[in-house]
């Protein structure tokens, strides 16, 4: 049973070390957390990402709001009145 790090683990399986650290944090790499780093047994992890590639690819989520359309909304929208605290405080000078 070998352990590496993530790091390793990425450098010997030719994955990107930001990809092994997402699968780890998705659960699809089981792993032990010691502190910040992910340590990999390489055995699990070879079989649950093998597992993984003979799945159906997951398909992409559908009737999402584009953010440039949540954007433009927020444009349009008419802003609240703010108060403005100085002005609260010049009335309240004014009136001692």
């Amino acid at each position: 049973m070998k352990r590496m790090y993530a790091n390793e683990y990425a450098e010997y399986a030719s994955y990107p070390l930001v990809t092994v650290k997402n699968w780890c944090k998705m659960g699809i790499i089981p792993h032990d957390r010691i502190g910040r780093k992910y340590l990999i047994d390489v055995s699990d992890a070879d079989r649950a990402l093998a597992e993984r590639r003979h799945q159906a690819p997951v398909q992409p989520i559908k009737n999402v709001i584009p953010i440039k359309a949540i954007r433009q909304h927020r444009q349009s929208a008419t802003p609240k009145k703010k108060s403005n605290y100085l002005e609260q405080l010049k009335k309240l000078a004014d009136g001692n």
